[in-house]
């Protein structure tokens, strides 16, 4: 049991209780990526952003994921 790990448990648990929780949604991705699993970062933070747009930490990390998946024309809707 490692750091991401834990931390991917308790941003599943809290999605389980609400599933619009917009920071785990985010940390979550987050998580993802930092695994290697780029396809579920950018589900986890589409999600996020399709829920709150307005926060700066939704439209950065994905877009950031995006450019570094090589999707830079598509990182600059964010």
């Amino acid at each position: 049991r490692g750091i991401l790990a834990d931390a991917e448990r308790y941003f599943v648990l809290t999605l389980k209780r609400d599933p619009d929780h917009v920071a785990a949604r985010v940390n979550l991705g987050l998580v993802y990526d930092r695994r290697g699993d780029r396809d579920a970062a950018f589900r986890e933070l589409r999600i996020a952003a399709q829920l709150d747009q307005s926060r700066p930490e939704v439209s950065l990390n994905l877009g950031a994921i995006l450019a570094e998946s090589g999707r830079t024309a598509d990182a600059l809707d964010y």
